[in-house]
């Protein structure tokens, strides 16, 4: 299971010029502030806008709403995979590893991304928010996924992500955590959150992966 923003791709440049021009659009950009661009990545766009910006909910809608059209139009298409992280996709899907990217974005936003970056081929299915829904925790998430896929008992399974959200999320659910140092998070913020393993770059990911795959599952 991968988080998206900072762990496949780098998306600072077009979430935050998404940010920006939804929080000036709606009025709010006196609100904005440095802390918050550079917190605001990896939650959900709930807890940015009415977290950190302290927006009402109906402001807070509104200002998804058009954070949602101007980054599906714009923003996306300044997206980057990492370096090495094709070919370590490529490697993983090739060993019959099921993947699933689990995102607190949009959900049908991420599936275009990776289809623009030509990698969805990948990945068994793409989860994240529904624009219905007002915020849903990654570690609801996961816990969605392994109802809905019949995990069962002594399933291995790993997630992997940059923020400390991502391995808090994994554990919580059981699995095996993989954090990786080369996104938006800290060493500091992620190592404090006990991973089951610490990858500085993308190519040490599918040695990572096939290393607690091969181990029995986390401990429930």
């Amino acid at each position: 299971m991968f988080d998206l923003d900072g762990t496949l791709i780098d998306s600072r440049k077009g979430l935050t010029d998404s940010f920006v021009y939804s929080m000036r659009k709606c009025g709010y950009e006196g609100r904005i502030t440095d802390q918050i661009l550079h917190q605001f990545i990896g939650g959900t766009l709930h807890d940015a806008y009415a977290g950190l910006c302290g927006l009402s909910d109906e402001e807070t809608r509104c200002a998804v709403s058009v954070f949602a059209d101007y980054y599906a139009a714009r923003g996306m298409l300044e997206d980057r995979l990492y370096p090495g992280i094709d070919s370590a996709l490529r490697r993983l899907h090739e060993e019959g590893i099921t993947m699933i990217v689990i995102t607190n974005g949009l959900e049908h936003i991420a599936v275009r991304i990776l289809e623009h970056l030509d990698v969805c081929r990948y990945f068994a299915l793409v989860a994240g928010l529904r624009e219905d829904e007002d915020q849903c925790t990654k570690t609801d998430t996961i816990r969605k996924l392994k109802k809905a896929l019949s995990f069962r008992e002594g399933t291995c399974a790993v997630m992997i992500g940059d923020r400390s959200f991502d391995i808090t999320a994994g554990r919580e659910c059981g699995l095996d955590t993989i954090a990786v140092g080369y996104g938006y998070g800290s060493g500091q913020e992620l190592l404090s959150c006990c991973p089951s393993c610490f990858c500085r770059r993308p190519e040490d990911l599918t040695a990572a992966v096939e290393r607690l795959l091969s181990l029995p599952a986390a401990q429930q």
